[in-house]
């Protein structure tokens, strides 16, 4: 039931008022518990982010003026703190605007939790003090007298808070007066976000150094056989060749996958093979034993492959990574200039010391991430949505641990990855283009790609507007 029932007033969703919640923005999940976004039109209640300056609390502890410069970033939605703060000292000011009448003393409160977590980092209360008889006062709101305990009703809601690691964090506010079936409703301020240092640079101190970042791309060019996706291609239909020209002149590190072999294709035709039964093949790619004049070596399966991958190569700051599906696949790459391997098995083999793409069925961002297969240069893949919340920043290690999330086709989850999440790379549905950013080894989010385009044209974007 709502806690406060009040004759002749209108109730919109989980029962809140419709002065409070004018169009229904509460919702209950399936367990009975109620949120409401703030920042949801019509809500009157808001939140400020910003520093304070040095206090001595009520135990006679002292807490320092914010380090660092503390920042709106308004066309994000989100305060950004340059650097964490020290430990065990409250050294950010929150302020919840609500209605004065909800001024509820002692039992309201705001807490802290890593952004998509229900993971509570603090809890704070309105500062207090005392009067002359020792009975709590509050802190920001003035009694008459020293001996009066009568400090006003205020539309605001001041709290200290210790911000002490960095990540993404979300406000929440409670309020004994908002609760819908004797719980208490969570208040969200999902549009006004607090990011605690940034994954572009380091804190000296309380300064942020200079950001430092690059750009790179990770392209599974999955067409299939050589002939018919490149030399032979039906018109109009996307190719190698395609690609390539895509490619021409890239500055930025690219890493395409091409898979040559497979469990089902284990062999191609081949102008060096040693059966003397053929030297040259036909456009198509199928042996021309005969010799005929249209028939040429460089016609053959194999040496279309090694064109392809030569003319990748040649294209720019291109890499080429083969895919594997067992041992014996990779066995059948020897004698090809390959950069690495894109392993689909399920680690990379023991021993294997080059340049590897590991595709784990499974985002490698999992707490805890540190499982042998994501350690070096290794990359998770995932071809349907992920489960959502995914993980906030402050809580894993993602260096040398990127993951590409493929076939991405939710909105919503696309809204939650283009939040410049560190190390997820979306790819187009189309497997054939991404755009991260490296940071430490890392790749890091830039766009979703429904189609090819320029990486070039992509990286002009990045760089005039990255943090978007």
């Amino acid at each position: 039931m709502l806690s406060l029932t009040l004759f002749g007033v209108a109730f919109a969703g989980c029962g809140l008022s419709t002065d409070i919640d004018p169009n229904g923005a509460c919702v209950t999940d399936d367990n009975g518990y109620s949120t409401l976004d703030a920042d949801s039109a019509g809500v009157p209640m808001s939140l400020t982010i910003s520093s304070k300056s040095a206090h001595t609390d009520h135990a006679k502890d002292d807490h320092p003026a914010t380090a660092g410069a503390l920042d709106l970033d308004a066309g994000n939605g989100r305060y950004i703190l340059a650097c964490k703060q020290a430990e065990d000292v409250k050294t950010v000011q929150m302020s919840v605007t609500r209605p004065a009448d909800m001024t509820a003393f002692g039992a309201e409160w705001v807490q802290l939790f890593p952004k998509d977590s229900w993971l509570n980092v603090t809890n704070e209360y309105e500062p207090f003090s005392f009067n002359d008889y020792g009975a709590k006062v509050p802190l920001f709101r003035a009694t008459t007298t020293t001996l009066a305990n009568d400090a006003p009703n205020e539309g605001v809601l001041h709290v200290y808070m210790e911000v002490s690691e960095e990540g993404d964090y979300e406000v929440m506010y409670g309020n004994p007066g908002l609760q819908y079936d004797d719980k208490w409703v969570a208040v969200q301020f999902k549009s006004t976000l607090l990011r605690v240092g940034t994954p572009w640079a380091e804190c000296s101190g309380t300064t942020l150094g200079a950001e430092s970042y690059s750009v790179g791309s990770i392209m599974p060019v999955l067409f299939g056989g050589p002939n018919l996706n490149s030399i032979a291609a039906p018109d109009d239909a996307p190719n190698y060749e395609d690609v390539i020209s895509e490619l021409d002149g890239v500055s930025v590190p690219v890493k395409v996958v091409l898979e040559i072999f497979n469990a089902d294709k284990t062999s191609y035709t081949d102008s060096t093979n040693t059966d003397g039964v053929y030297s040259v093949c036909y456009k198509a790619g199928n042996a021309c034993p005969e010799g005929h004049l249209v028939c040429q070596a460089s016609y053959c399966e194999m040496d279309v492959w090694k064109s392809i991958i030569a003319d990748f190569k040649a294209a720019g700051t291109v890499t080429v990574l083969g895919s594997v599906d067992s041992a014996a696949t990779q066995a059948l790459y020897a004698g090809l200039d390959l950069d690495g391997f894109y392993f689909t098995t399920a680690a990379v083999p023991a021993g294997y010391t080059g340049t590897s793409v590991l595709a784990l069925g499974r985002l490698c961002v999992r707490l805890p991430c540190r499982p042998p297969t994501c350690a070096g240069e290794e990359f998770g893949e995932k071809s349907d949505s992920p489960p959502l919340p995914l993980p906030p920043l402050p809580l894993i290690d993602l260096t040398n641990k990127p993951a590409v999330v493929a076939g991405v086709d939710s909105p919503r989850l696309k809204a939650r990855l283009l939040d410049l999440r560190p190390s997820v790379v979306v790819q187009g549905d189309d497997s054939t283009a991404v755009l991260g950013v490296v940071v430490n080894a890392s790749f890091r989010l830039r766009s979703f790609m429904p189609e090819p385009q320029g990486l070039e044209q992509l990286l002009q974007s990045f760089q005039s507007d990255h943090m978007q």
